[in-house]
């Protein structure tokens, strides 16, 4: 079995170079360098910020795994009734 092909176009990529005309053309930044210092400080801002997030939510957990405590009757009653007497499909 032989097959024949008729090649019409052969393409490539091209990528552009990283230069101070492409940092003008992607951004606001005049210069690649500019570029890259912002890009650089919003990776180390975004990091940080997780840290942050993260440690907050260990905190969070072990605050909440340490925890005990007791809800005095009278106020989860009185929860309990304000709830369903406001509830259109309370029983009257």
């Amino acid at each position: 079995m032989v097959f024949k092909c008729k090649i019409h176009e052969v393409k490539e990529t091209q990528t552009p170079e990283k230069d101070d005309e492409f940092a003008k053309d992607v951004s606001e930044f005049d210069t690649l360098d500019a570029l890259r210092a912002d890009i650089r400080t919003k990776r180390e801002n975004e990091r940080r910020e997780a840290v942050e997030r993260a440690f907050e939510s260990a905190a969070v957990e072990k605050a909440a795994a340490n925890m005990t405590c007791e809800i005095p009757p009278p106020w989860w009653r009185s929860r309990w009734t304000r709830t369903w007497s406001s509830s259109p499909t309370s029983c009257k």
